[in-house]
């Protein structure tokens, strides 16, 4: 399972969307800008560590990373809530887009990007006529392409 987990393969969670269940780790990255993705990885790390934990969903809400662990341990379970709660603190700070710091989102917001981020998606927006401004922003940022999606 943890070569499995830990495979940063680019692809939507459309059944972990329609039927739950574990995600892998490419599937956070792509539901996320690569500036996030530093905090994605200390996520599915800390869950390859420890048999039986898993990744049941990582989004971006209101401009701030949510990752929500799993284990039935009670325990151990709390342990991976307070580090999904430490990533979810470090990503007020990280522009979605980069990774550059940002001034700390004190309200929620759509998005939190740098300044160079924000730029480019406003370039993007006003060329893009399919509302794609965003994953093209984040292929810049990543240099690589996003799979196809019926979501975006």
């Amino acid at each position: 399972m943890g070569a499995d987990l830990l495979s940063e393969r680019l692809e939507w969670p459309r059944r972990q969307h329609q039927h739950g269940g574990p995600w892998r780790l490419g599937h956070g990255l792509t539901v996320v800008g690569p500036g996030w993705w530093p905090l994605v990885r200390r996520a599915f790390a800390a869950v390859a560590e420890l048999p039986g934990a898993e990744i049941r969903d990582v989004r971006q809400k209101a401009a701030v990373l949510e990752v929500r662990p799993f284990h039935p341990d009670a325990e151990v379970s709390a342990h991976l809530r307070a580090l999904a709660a430490e990533l979810t603190e470090a990503s007020r700070s990280c522009c979605e887009g980069c990774g550059r710091a940002v001034p700390r989102l004190a309200r929620a917001a759509w998005r939190n990007h740098c300044g160079a981020c924000a730029a480019a998606l406003d370039a993007f927006a006003a060329s893009d006529s399919a509302g794609r401004a965003e994953r093209r922003l984040w292929e810049s940022r990543a240099g690589r392409t996003w799979p196809a999606s019926d979501f975006w």
